[in-house]
């Protein structure tokens, strides 16, 4: 994915790591995040982890609900997913545990 963006004229930014305020930091500047995990078999409502794995997209946060809102293309839709489990769902990956991945236009700078 980072090579598809750079080819489409974009910068890419990644990471590996649970950096839950670096995330944040980059949602502030008005960046989406496409992170990987396993999502759990029941629909994120705990941390049973034996669904299929994937890659999800992060839109957003809310620190009062203490949620990361996802956009997961395997339903198709919008969800909020507690910082707890989406940090379980986001270690869970075992192709790219902790991997996330930043894509924005260049000449915009991510200082996360």
């Amino acid at each position: 994915m980072e090579s598809y963006g750079r080819m489409q004229g974009f910068a890419v930014y990644s990471f590996y790591d649970w950096k839950k305020e670096k995330m944040k930091y980059l949602f502030a500047q008005g960046y989406p995040l496409i992170v990987s995990g396993v999502i759990p078999s029941n629909g994120y409502s705990s941390r049973r982890f034996s669904g299929g794995g994937h890659y999800v997209v992060v839109s957003g946060y809310d620190d009062l609900k203490k949620i990361f809102i996802i956009n997961d293309p395997g339903p198709g839709v919008k969800m909020e997913i507690p910082y707890d489990v989406f940090k379980d769902f986001h270690r869970s990956s075992s192709y790219e545990p902790f991997y996330v991945l930043c894509i924005y236009p260049k000449g915009n700078e991510t200082r996360g």
